[in-house]
């Protein structure tokens, strides 16, 4: 991972921890990743840091019964993966 992965990566985690089981949506998560990096992300770094939290099995999906949108929660793993980043 290059430093600014690990960067966006620790910000998308502890985003994810702070919004508890209700999850957050991609679009939602990706603009806290934005603003708590205090970058700009384009839409190819936006899928890429979501590629690699899922690869990882850092986060996971589930699909909101009210709304019917996705919204990504906090695996175990990705927990230990703030604490260690």
């Amino acid at each position: 991972m290059s430093p600014r992965e690990i960067v966006l990566s620790k910000v998308a985690l502890r985003c994810l921890l702070e919004a508890g089981q209700t999850g957050l949506g991609t679009e939602a998560l990706m603009d806290h990743v934005a603003a708590g990096a205090e970058v700009l992300l384009t839409s190819l770094e936006r899928r890429a840091l979501m590629g690699l939290l899922v690869e990882r099995d850092w986060i996971y999906s589930f699909r909101d019964p009210l709304t019917g949108n996705v919204r990504w929660v906090l695996t175990s793993q990705g927990e230990l993966a703030k604490n260690a980043l």
